[in-house]
């Protein structure tokens, strides 16, 4: 069991909006991380939002979404829905890795 978590800030650096939840059967950090990100971009996609930069201390997180390497793995389910999620609720979408 392990859980995931977002924040979502507007361009000022205000939090707007923030959201946690559990999970049973997580295979890693980095599935974790995932559905953080997909909570999150669901999240700020609800709230109206058309541009997002999606920040995460994984470089993995931003090499599975930028590229097609992860889209056979165990993961790959999650990884296509962000991926999909970005593309269709956003004008303007980006991951940036931020070094905690």
């Amino acid at each position: 069991m392990g859980g995931w978590g977002f924040i979502i800030h507007d361009g000022q650096g205000m939090m707007v909006l923030a959201g946690a939840g559990s999970a049973k059967f997580l295979l890693d950090a980095f599935h974790a991380k995932l559905l953080g990100c997909v909570a999150g971009a669901k999240a700020a996609a609800q709230l109206g939002t058309s541009k997002i930069v999606l920040e995460t201390d994984a470089s993995l997180v931003k090499s599975a979404v930028e590229s097609g390497e992860y889209r056979l793995s165990a993961l790959g389910g999650v990884i296509t829905e962000l991926r999909l999620l970005l593309m269709s609720e956003f004008v303007e979408a980006r991951v940036q890795v931020c070094l905690r």
